[in-house]
């Protein structure tokens, strides 16, 4: 819920601040996919397991995504001009929280550190599974 988030937000804002006075700057935790989001109304028509959740799109090689052994899409729809990721995993919830929108996934590994753990509920066709990643540091652009 709301208070929850709130306080998710104030403990990575805490962290960061940590982060900066002892070293200058901040490692952050990296997944390594990218995902969309499934609506209800998607999720039937695809005839998905849940009606929530993010479709994995990619996942990148090396991170902790590709070692935890999650599976990227293998190929696409187009619904109402909206284009879904299927055949790979769908994410149904991170850490114990459903997930409705990537930012909802953001803000849980926003809340960790590199070398921390995430639980993901996954479903691979039908197959429902729990998979643990450990996140790696966010590589830097430039």
């Amino acid at each position: 819920g709301v208070p929850g988030a709130v306080l998710r937000k104030a403990a990575t804002v805490k962290s960061v601040a940590a982060q900066l006075i002892s070293g200058g700057h901040v490692n952050h935790a990296y997944l390594g996919i990218t995902a969309q989001p499934i609506t209800a109304s998607a999720a039937k028509l695809f005839h998905l397991p849940v009606g929530h959740g993010l479709l994995v799109a990619t996942v990148q090689p090396g991170s902790g995504a590709a070692h935890a052994g999650l599976e990227a899409a293998r190929q696409s729809a187009t619904l109402a001009g909206e284009t879904y990721p299927l055949g790979g995993d769908l994410i149904a919830s991170a850490d114990g929280a459903p997930l409705y929108t990537i930012e909802q996934l953001r803000d849980t590994i926003a809340g960790k550190r590199p070398g921390d753990r995430v639980k993901l509920h996954v479903y691979r066709g039908n197959d429902a599974r729990t998979v643990t990643v450990k996140l790696g540091e966010q590589p830097t652009t430039g």
